[in-house]
């Protein structure tokens, strides 16, 4: 929601930061991201905010409701992280879920920006942990390539050479 509302540039409406001046734009516009918001939920969730009156409360109720604190959020990312195998995926298939779990944990674990000498191998230790992780969970008829790639010094990066 916050990555629609923001590409629309209204999510100030939800943060509070856009507040409701005495013209009719505003409210229409405060319409607007209500009725994108109440169309996101499920009809009872939905129902049970539908008489807050800017979407700014609507957004600080849900919030309250369902905010997950990080640790739970971590925990769950992690376990779904560290239980997955390729089973009958195709490789692209399973790697494309391994990235999106990569990119939540991404998220959930804030690691602070760096610009020191260190950042460039702290980046390259966590690409090489997520290539282990990856490899960790082939399916058997990887076997050879897997062990080819273990055999790379240093690793592969996970990421696409850039032009």
């Amino acid at each position: 929601m916050i990555l629609s509302l923001s590409a629309k540039n209204k999510l100030g409406f939800v943060d509070g930061s856009i507040t409701p001046p005495a013209y009719s734009n505003w409210h229409r516009a405060n319409s607007m991201v209500m009725s994108w918001i109440l169309n996101s939920l499920t009809k009872t969730i939905a129902d049970s905010v539908l008489f807050l009156p800017i979407a700014f409360e609507i957004w600080n109720d849900l919030h309250q409701r369902f905010e997950q604190p990080d640790g739970t959020l971590l925990y769950k990312t992690q376990q779904q992280l560290f239980s997955p195998s390729q089973v009958t995926d195709d490789f692209s298939t399973y790697f494309t879920k391994l990235t999106k779990k990569w990119d939540e944990l991404r998220i959930v674990q804030v690691i602070p920006l760096c610009t020191c000498t260190v950042a460039a191998s702290i980046q390259k230790f966590f690409e090489d942990q997520r290539i282990i992780q990856m490899l960790m969970e082939l399916n058997d008829s990887y076997k050879i390539d897997r062990g080819q790639i273990l055999m790379m010094k240093p690793l592969p990066s996970l990421s696409l050479p850039t032009c």
